[in-house]
């Protein structure tokens, strides 16, 4: 439910969505999947889907190649533009024996409006520990718009951001009952030619694991950070995640 009360609107703008998929590991080098969306909204219904694809690329790589469809509905105003994306992605993750390792992402972005927009992430981190993880690092990001249209999304002709970051989990470990996951970062971001700001984000997960099967967790999330939210203006998040196992078997 969507209003904009900077305008007073109480009226709520409405979106529904429900995702379908699956995904197959055809052997220990190749997993293919993908997923199907329906999604409500004002403007009308959409279809949306992803497709993805994972190759083991020798004994510490993985390459993935995905595309993701989108609609923009983080808040009323992208939801009255029907805004829809096509994201074509690829990942590239080494991990090497030293516990040191390397998350790295392209993303094209075509808009329905006729924009588009280029995006590069590397992730450079130390695994300290495995059982439960604790693992620190720098990030690196940057994207660009190929127009500027302030008035509907964030979206400057040249962004950047660096981080330090720390995060610790324990959602692997099988017979702990208290289960959380914890990301604390802190840097610098430039948006255009104006000056370098100071950045942070954190994201914070709890909760319980009743049976092997069943878990539920409440989460709260903070950034001012302009490359976590599509508006690129500070923002709160929380709720609850809950998940079911309903086979035994890992598909």
């Amino acid at each position: 439910y969507n209003i904009n009360q900077e305008r007073n609107d109480q009226n709520s703008l409405v979106v529904k969505q429900i995702t379908v998929g699956a995904s197959k590991r055809q052997n220990g080098i190749l997993k293919y999947g993908g997923a199907l969306s329906l999604i409500q909204a004002p403007q009308g219904s959409s279809l949306v889907t992803d497709v993805n694809t994972e190759w083991k690329a020798g004994k510490y790589q993985i390459i993935e190649l995905n595309y993701r469809g989108e609609l923009q509905t983080f808040n009323a105003d992208l939801i009255n533009q029907n805004l829809k994306q096509k994201n074509f992605n690829l990942n590239y993750n080494l991990f090497l024996p030293s516990k040191i390792g390397l998350y790295s992402q392209i993303i094209r972005t075509q808009i329905s409006d006729g924009n588009n927009r280029n995006l590069i992430f590397a992730s450079l981190y130390y695994l300290a520990f495995e059982a439960p993880v604790f693992k620190l690092g720098v990030n690196y990001g940057g994207f660009g718009f190929k127009n500027q249209v302030p008035q509907l999304y964030f979206s400057p002709d040249k962004f950047r951001n660096y981080e330090l970051f720390v995060a610790a989990e324990n959602l692997g470990k099988p017979k702990t009952k208290f289960i959380y996951q914890a990301t604390f970062a802190k840097g610098l971001q430039k948006i255009s030619s104006e000056k370098y700001q100071g950045i942070y984000r954190f994201d914070i997960k709890c909760g319980l694991k009743f049976t092997p099967r069943l878990h539920a967790l409440a989460y709260f999330l903070k950034s001012n950070s302009a490359a976590s939210s599509v508006q690129g203006f500070t923002y709160n998040e929380w709720g609850i995640n809950a998940g079911w196992i309903i086979n035994k078997h890992t598909f």
